[in-house]
């Protein structure tokens, strides 16, 4: 087949694909999200009746939380969320003294030393004053004396 002739007719099929109905296109979605609802026998019944609220789509998953929300800020660049969330972090590592918490606090401050927000921050001098004793940090850059 020839370039010219390729092009011709990838055309047409642009054109065919664009000819299609809406409606056409939501009543396919609309046939495909009912086959694939899982259901058993009667409940659709249920689940349609005022009286029974339709289950959620979140059934089986966790709510997000407060400190997966700020991941989720943080990962996207926002200085103010990561800040939170390393204070967060920190402070609930003071509750529980889980060392998963410290360590996935002083992550995020490597993470994003060099954009300069934490160092305007007081969480380095409370990492420095408080945390540089624990054995996972003894040997961090950021607990040693010299920087």
């Amino acid at each position: 087949m020839k370039p010219q002739d390729y092009l011709r007719e990838s055309r047409k099929f642009a054109r065919a694909w664009f000819a299609v109905p809406v409606s056409t296109v939501l009543a396919v979605v609309a046939v495909i999200v009912i086959i694939s609802w899982p259901q058993s026998p009667g409940t659709f019944a249920k689940a349609t009746s005022p009286a029974t609220p339709l289950p959620s789509l979140y059934a089986g998953m966790r709510e997000p939380s407060q400190l997966d929300l700020l991941r989720d800020s943080a990962t996207l660049g926002d200085p103010i969320a990561g800040i939170a969330l390393v204070s967060q972090l920190l402070d609930s590592f003071e509750r529980t003294g889980r060392s998963d918490d410290l360590y996935e606090a002083v992550q995020w401050m490597d993470r994003g030393w060099a954009d300069g927000h934490y160092q305007s921050s007081s969480l380095p001098t409370r990492v420095f004053e408080r945390y540089c004793d624990y054995g996972a940090l003894r040997w961090h850059w950021l607990c040693d004396q010299g920087e």
